[in-house]
């Protein structure tokens, strides 16, 4: 007998019991016809069963589904028959729709159709249960009210079948109520299933917890069986904490004087899929990554480090067609940073390189391939996070977001309030402020709301950094999470929601150091816990217009703080997206680049949350007098380091620190725009011209540097989930509700 399961959907999906296999053709179909649609924040139309069936799982609730059977050919004169198996083995019968995926107003369109089975489980193809439609932009900056249009339009058809659509590209403030009824349907509930940041998508990784690669590149050191000479396979757990391990691992090449003896000295990696083929590194725009961190030593500490692909292996003396380069660090230092160069590089070193066929990546501390390549004498650096990726296809990185909290011109002046509104006539995409809140002072509500709307008012994305201030003895972290401030935030959510725009608070910033009362000072639960009580208050509040941000400080060089931000982390379901928040000079840093600030904690937070969004949420550079780099050369090296991709993950905003102010027994100057004249300091000025020259960067290029430009952008890293009725009467959209 079979056992039919009954879902909560609605559809009804019959198990085959053993020995009752179902007919089916031996026909293989593709699904996807046009295989140029990519999308570079999720793979909608997706190459993989393992996305498609992601889709169907995640809108019907059925777990994790397996076992893809492509072979069920055209079905119903509908479309072509598929199945998947559930995790408790049992099919899933479906068919896609032929010529899909489709254009709507806007939106591509894929059309799925679940299908019944009868008592032996066989697949009956003309009795539809129910309808997916899984839907993207057609660009980057489409019109949500179209995208809101489209998805009515694309439903019209479906003759009284429950539906659900997963949607790319909508952010929670475009789901509320009544906003998805054109007279045909209407949005009985919705929830966010998960974030879906691909700013960066890896093609190819090299795993070092591989024991065959770990033994491949110990087996190709060379020259082997040299004392001082080598490379270890090791594991980082300096970040790890307890319940989470990161999984860290690096390659440590180390060498000395004995180097000058050889013409090459490095090791190989393999780049084989699992199925021992060469890797395809041929698809346009992708770049290798890596990260740094090492000393080295005479002559002239030179920082050089050889990077070689090749796409065959012949003979015995190692060499075959390979592309050389070498890449100057500008300084190997203990800080990690990352280095990313585009494969394009190769091929111009070589040309006759084969991309499609890349068999191996070589690292050397010596290479006489490159006449006259210099080297260091000695040294010790370890490699970590080897990838290969390529960028979305248009890229929304607004670089000239900045803020000031000075308080100049008010929009409503109180002493624990400064909102200046000095920069809210510059074309910046987001503006952030800082709001001191001591104790659950339900008066700062109105404050907090007045500024928003100003913010709001001016075309600009409000985010506002809440210092949450005790009153008196009061235990800020605990009294969040036992309720205390339920009816501070309640409220305030409420407000914001009414607003219908996008806003984004960072509550309890910096949490992971030892400088604030609500730091986590070595209890990282508490941490969590007062955010996650915070992000239900606005859940219970329906407020989907307001993105939590998990803020932490960048620290480099400290373990300690940066895995508290580990074990701290709340996670997707609290939080919206993760800030770095980092200074150059002035805290003691021995940092000399904006890449060695950040390198580590991305990385980290990185595989603590894959799927969040980053932004940098606070960055500055203050130098004392007689400093060896000035405030305008780091500015510009910032930003060539996010122009070259030189971060684990691109981030989607960047907020500079713009303020001046006496701290700790010192005037401190982070300012690029003064507050008085709104000038650029004179320093910076060569910085503000290269952020004014980036709207011809291809890579950078928006169609415009307002609130569009941004919340599209943030738009396009959710999923949603929508259930689409006929009929219904209108109620309240409930996030969760199936």
């Amino acid at each position: 007998m079979t056992r039919p399961i009954l879902l909560t959907t609605g559809i009804v999906i019959a198990s085959m019991a053993a020995g009752e296999p179902a007919t089916r053709r031996a026909l293989p179909a593709p699904i996807f016809v046009d295989d140029s649609i990519t999308f570079g924040w999720g793979d909608v139309f997706a190459r993989s069963s393992h996305v498609l069936g992601d889709h169907i799982s995640v809108a019907f609730g059925l777990g994790e589904l397996s076992g893809f059977d492509p072979g069920w050919g055209p079905q119903a004169g509908y479309g072509d028959g598929y199945s998947f198996v559930d995790e408790k083995g049992d099919p899933v019968y479906f068919m896609v729709r032929t010529r899909s995926p489709w254009p709507v107003n806007g939106i591509l369109w894929q059309e799925i159709r679940t299908v019944a089975a009868d008592s032996l489980g066989a697949p009956l193809w003309r009795e539809p249960t129910a309808a997916l439609f899984v839907s993207r932009p057609v660009s980057e900056t489409a019109d949500p009210d179209q995208y809101r249009a489209g998805i009515h339009r694309a439903t019209l058809d479906v003759a009284g079948l429950p539906v659900r659509s997963v949607a790319y590209g909508l952010s929670p403030s475009d789901v509320t109520a009544g906003r998805f009824n054109d007279g045909h349907g209407r949005l009985a509930a919705y929830r966010i299933v998960d974030h879906e940041h691909r700013v960066q998508r890896t093609v190819h990784a090299i795993d070092l917890g591989d024991p065959q690669q770990e033994q491949f590149i110990r087996d190709t050191f060379w020259p082997q069986e040299v004392a001082g000479l080598g490379v270890d396979v090791l594991d980082d757990d300096n970040y790890d904490v307890p319940g989470f391990d990161l999984e860290r691992r690096l390659l440590s090449l180390f060498w000395d004087e004995d180097i000058a003896a050889y013409p090459w000295v490095g090791f190989v990696a393999s780049l084989r899929d699992g199925e021992g083929e060469p890797a395809d590194l041929s698809a346009p725009g992708l770049h290798l990554t890596f990260t740094l961190a090492g000393w080295t030593g005479s002559p002239d500490g030179a920082p050089y480090i050889y990077v070689v692909l090749e796409d065959v292996h012949e003979g015995t003396d190692g060499l075959g067609n390979e592309a050389h380069l070498q890449i100057d660090i500008g300084e190997i230092t203990p800080i990690e940073q990352r280095v990313t160069l585009p494969l394009a590089r190769f091929q111009e070193a070589n040309p006759a390189l084969d991309l499609g066929a890349s068999r191996h990546l070589k690292f050397a501390a010596r290479d006489d391939n490159l006449p006259g390549s210099p080297y260091c004498l000695a040294g010790s650096v370890g490699i970590f996070d080897i990838e290969f990726f390529v960028a979305s296809p248009s890229r929304l990185s607004p670089q000239n977001v900045f803020w000031s909290n000075d308080p100049f011109r008010d929009a409503q002046p109180s002493p624990t309030t400064p909102l200046s509104d000095e920069f809210l006539g510059q074309p910046t995409t987001s503006f952030k402020y800082f709001h001191g809140v001591a104790g659950p002072n339900m008066a700062e509500v109105d404050s907090i709301v007045r500024n928003v709307t100003a913010i709001v008012d001016a075309g600009v994305t409000p985010h506002v950094t809440m210092e949450m201030w005790p009153d008196g003895e009061q235990d800020v972290l605990g009294d969040i999470a036992s309720g205390a401030y339920d009816d501070f935030f309640s409220e305030l959510f409420r407000r914001f929601q009414a607003l219908e725009k996008r806003i984004e608070i960072a509550p309890l910033h910096e949490a992971n150091g030892w400088w604030y009362p609500w730091s986590s000072f070595g209890e990282p639960t508490r941490v969590s816990g007062a955010f996650c009580h915070i992000a239900h208050l606005r859940d219970e509040a329906r407020a989907n217009n307001v993105a939590i941000c998990y803020c932490v400080a960048a620290v480099p060089g400290n373990a300690g703080a940066l895995r508290d931000a580990v074990a701290a982390h709340p996670g997707a379901a609290c939080v919206d997206f993760v800030g770095l928040q980092g200074f150059e000079s002035g805290y003691s840093l021995d940092v000399v680049t904006f890449n060695e600030i950040f390198t580590t904690a991305a990385g980290i937070l990185r595989v603590r949350a894959p799927s969040l969004p980053q932004a940098i949420t606070e960055y500055g550079f203050y130098t004392l007098t007689g400093a060896q780099y000035e405030k305008g050369a780091l500015g510009g090296w910032a930003l060539g380091d996010v122009v070259d991709l030189r971060t684990p993950v691109a981030p989607v905003n960047m907020i500079y620190f713009n303020v001046a102010k006496w701290e700790n027994g010192a005037w401190r100057d982070w300012r690029y725009y003064d507050s008085a004249t709104g000038e650029p300091v004179p320093e910076m000025a060569a910085y503000i011209a290269g952020l004014e020259s980036l709207g011809s960067e291809p890579v950078l290029s928006t169609d415009g540097l307002g609130r569009d430009a941004y919340e599209v952008y943030l738009r396009a890293h959710r999923r949603t989930v929508l259930a689409l009725e006929r009929g219904l009467v209108r109620r309240a959209v409930v996030p969760g509700v199936d």
